[in-house]
């Protein structure tokens, strides 16, 4: 399933290439471009101030059905706060951005899209898989079998204990998704049996359980703030374009969330009705969401099959 606009779109995205890439001005061969990863990786160890690419889009369909058809580049860094737009001649077209290094931070989306006149008003016809400028290598791609956040266990009740624990002695769980920071969940070590209990490998009965459902409630808890975390990132433009999260793990979740909710065709859609319901008490896509999550983590499994077991205990 896809989006569907009331609006004459393209039926294929615009094709991007990067060409004529430059370090304040001057050709770099210590700029790596990796076409099949749309990803433009600069060099960190170098004292450049100011990246700069032609920007080229193309397309093969016929544009004749599109009222006052423009073309434009964003460069939006999740890191720097910025959000950098620049004009393209058409579609096809072409045109130079510029970036100041302060601009990208760590890294950078370049998305391309391509708007249209619609009854009056300006309407996204087609958007381009977005690339990446990266200026700032992270840390290594984590294990197959790794979680993709920090998780520590911790005293909740003791003094060097964060602020959003404490008072909580009795909580088993936070999962911490400060804007800069790298993601972690917190386990209350202080609850007792609740880390010998959580790592109860050869649990048998009513034991495996109550480790299945706890360990279930914590999964839920660290994707259910991740999920509110990448919503907060995601904003629509004046131009009704909707900016995407810039955090890879936040993508990374909505996607996995997107192929168990219900209603919810695309990651595309998933994205336009946060931007348009996040703050709509009254809508039903945060309950369908919370479904999809209990599906998503296993636990919708672990209380039928707790349910079911206790009636022949």
């Amino acid at each position: 399933m896809s989006v569907r606009y009331a609006w004459p779109t393209l039926a294929e995205a615009p094709q991007v290439e990067l060409r004529e890439l430059r370090l304040d001005g001057a050709e770099s061969r210590r700029i790596a471009v990796e076409p099949n990863h749309l990803r433009v990786v600069l060099p960190e160890d170098e004292s450049w101030q100011r990246f700069s690419c032609q920007v080229v889009a193309t397309t093969d369909e016929d544009l004749s059905v599109f009222e006052d058809l423009v073309c434009y580049a964003v460069a939006a860094s999740r890191d720097a706060a910025t959000r950098v737009p620049f004009v393209l001649s058409g579609l096809p077209g072409e045109g130079r951005l510029e970036l100041h290094r302060d601009e990208i931070a760590r890294n950078a989306l370049l998305t391309v899209d391509a708007a249209a006149s619609y009854r009056g008003r300006r309407r996204v016809v087609g958007r381009a898989a977005p690339w990446t400028v990266v200026s700032e290598i992270g840390t290594a791609p984590r294990p197959p079998s790794g979680l993709p956040f920090a998780m520590t266990w911790l005293d909740f009740t003791a003094e060097g204990a964060p602020d959003v624990v404490r008072g909580a002695p009795q909580a088993s769980a936070v999962m911490e998704t400060g804007i800069g920071a790298v993601p972690a969940l917190l386990l209350n070590s202080a609850l007792p049996g609740f880390k010998d209990l959580l790592h109860a490998d050869s649990a048998k009965l009513e034991r495996r359980r109550l480790r299945d459902l706890l360990g279930s409630d914590v999964a839920r808890l660290a994707v259910s703030s991740l999920l509110r975390a990448a919503a907060s990132e995601i904003v629509e433009a004046d131009d009704g374009t909707v900016i995407e999260p810039q955090d890879d793990l936040h993508r990374q979740v909505c996607e996995a969330v997107v192929e168990v909710v219900n209603g919810v065709g695309s990651v595309e859609e998933l994205y336009q009705r946060l931007a348009v319901e996040r703050t709509d008490v009254g809508g039903d896509l945060w309950s369908r969401l919370d479904l999809a999550i209990d599906e998503l983590v296993g636990r919708r499994a672990a209380v039928a099959t707790a349910c079911e077991e206790s009636r022949v205990v």
